[in-house]
């Protein structure tokens, strides 16, 4: 099994031994053949502000992401604003994907659903934790974002630090709000996720390619099917 896993563990209460428990209840269902990687994004970091794999913090992720990227073992991949931690089997499919592309094509999204991966949203809801939806946005083309290209710079592990421009899907000034509750639903409804309630939230795992061919079809009759202003 190989998962990116989005998480809220505030939606568990207090677990016995905290993180560190979840982080090796997930290592131990993968096994050492499956793979686990973590959201480490670091969106809010500045064209001035040197992107350092090694040490910069992951901003907005919780506490699971943050642990894990200190682990033994554990690698970073280089994209300035979506990077990812990653640990097993299939680790450098995603470690090594195109550091200059966040979303779309040959970013490092593109890189685990061809590789089998399967999406675990832990606690939180698609609204919160599905950023491969934004990633099938860009395949397709939506018409409220927009390609950007961004200056950004990356520390290497020599400590020397290279200029990149970063190919960023963005919104557009007008762009209404996403809402990705319809696909949760669908996704749902149709098999190609599994809820499990945890209190008074839910848990989803689906597979990155039957989400990528649900929000395609979506997508396909209706261009805001994904925002507030869907038809």
């Amino acid at each position: 099994m190989h998962l990116a896993v989005h998480s809220r563990l505030l939606t568990f209460g207090r677990v016995a031994g905290g993180v560190a428990t979840v982080f090796d209840v997930l290592k131990d269902a993968v096994g050492e053949s499956g793979t686990l990687v973590f959201p480490t994004y670091t969106t809010r970091l500045g064209p001035d502000e040197a992107f350092d794999p090694m040490t910069t913090p992951s901003q907005m992720m919780g506490a699971l992401p943050e642990y894990a990227r200190r682990q033994p073992g554990v690698g970073r991949s280089s994209c300035p604003m979506h990077s990812h931690a990653a640990v097993g089997a299939r680790a450098r499919v995603v470690l090594e994907a195109d550091e200059t592309v966040s979303l779309g094509a040959g970013s490092s999204f593109e890189a685990m659903s061809g590789a089998g991966f399967q999406v675990l949203l832990l606690g939180c809801s698609f609204q919160e934790g599905a950023t491969f939806v934004h990633h099938v946005e860009a395949l397709v083309g939506v018409p409220y974002r927009r390609w950007l290209a961004l200056p950004r710079k990356v520390r290497g592990g020599d400590g020397t630090v290279r200029d990149l421009t970063l190919r960023y899907y963005g919104r557009n000034d007008d762009a209404p709000a996403n809402d990705f509750t319809p696909v949760e639903r669908r996704a749902e409804a149709e098999g190609g996720a599994r809820r499990v309630a945890v209190n008074a939230r839910s848990s989803f795992l689906f597979a990155c390619t039957s989400v990528e061919r649900l929000v395609r079809s979506m997508l396909a009759i209706d261009s805001f099917a994904l925002t507030e202003r869907a038809q």
